[in-house]
This record gives C-alpha cells, sequence and structure tokens, in this order.
C-alpha cells in the first residue's frame, strides 16, 4: 500500500490539520454509537482517506463536514458487513464441536445397527453379511440360500426396510 499524496498541504500541516479535527470526529462517532475500541480505526481511515481526497486543503467547516460524512459512511459499513457475518467462535472450538457431535451419531447409529443386525434370523443375518461384508452377488447368494436372484433381491430389501425401522426407534429408545 502506498502512502497516500498529501495535497497542498506538507506533513506538519497534515498534523496539525488533524489534531483540529480529531476531538470532534472522535466525539461524531461515538455520539452515533462507535464502539470505543472502534473509534480509532475509523479516525484513521476518515484521516487517511481526507489526506488522500485533499480535503485538508478545504475550509475548516467543508474539511468537519467530509470527515463526519466519511466517518459515518465507514462506520455504516462496518455495521452492514457485522451483521451479514455470523458470529463466529473459535473456528478450531467449531471444529471440534463438529467432530465430536458427528463423531457421536456415527457411533450411536452403528452400536444400533449392531444391535438390530444381531436380532436378525439366521438367514437373513447370512444374507446381509454375504451381500455388505463379502460383497457377493445376488446369483451368489442365490446359489448358497437355495433361492432365485428375485428372492435374494425381495429378501435384500425387506431386511433393509426391518433394519431401518429398526435402527431408528433404537436410536429413539423405543425397543422391538
Amino acid at each position: 500500500m502506498t502512502e497516500p499524496q498529501l495535497r497542498d498541504t506538507g506533513r506538519t500541516d497534515a498534523a496539525r490539520w488533524i489534531r483540529d479535527h480529531e476531538t470532534a470526529l472522535w466525539r461524531y462517532l461515538r455520539y452515533l454509537g462507535c464502539p470505543h475500541d472502534r473509534t480509532p480505526d475509523l479516525l484513521q481511515d476518515a484521516f487517511l482517506a481526507g489526506l488522500s481526497h485533499g480535503v485538508a486543503g478545504q475550509t475548516r467547516e467543508r474539511a468537519a463536514a467530509w470527515l463526519r460524512t466519511t466517518a459515518r459512511n465507514l462506520y455504516f459499513m462496518e455495521l452492514r458487513a457485522a451483521r451479514s457475518r455470523p458470529a463466529m467462535r473459535s473456528l478450531e472450538r467449531l471444529d471440534a464441536e463438529w467432530h465430536e457431535s458427528t463423531t457421536a451419531r456415527e457411533d450411536a447409529f452403528s452400536d444400533a445397527l449392531v444391535t438390530c443386525v444381531e436380532r436378525l434370523e439366521a438367514r437373513s443375518r447370512e444374507a446381509i453379511d454375504l451381500r455388505y461384508r463379502d460383497g457377493a452377488s445376488r446369483g451368489e447368494i442365490a446359489t448358497r440360500l437355495g433361492l432365485s436372484e428375485a428372492g435374494v433381491k425381495a429378501l435384500l430389501r425387506r431386511v433393509r426396510d426391518w433394519l431401518r425401522n429398526c435402527v431408528e426407534a433404537t436410536r429413539n429408545g423405543d425397543e422391538r
């Protein structure tokens, strides 16, 4: 970032110009409701903009009006930006909370699924194990269980539906 060009004034004149307007502009920002800790930054931004635009060479009244308008606009832009951003807690803490909640949900789902699979009849459990643990095709499962491929498809559909309902009920505290 380059240093602003001081128009029609030297460095000592710029410092004097800032001192002349600083107290009034500070009070104006505080009157608008600007928090004490944000006021110095907004003052600095307004004075830099004023020096860059040659406002220091204008009459005291015109310069004061320009600085008030600029400071007010800077403050209101900051307020708009703050409203459009969600209040953020520490990103590390958010990540940790997300991981904890996701892990807890996954653990609860896994526990419920294991409980429900244990409740299955032997043939249904074998069909699920063959399909999802061993990766067997419907044809292989049909041969192993003595069913047609259409029968395996129907069996797996019924078992998946039953497991879905069982897991939901188990996670909600209902016993099936």
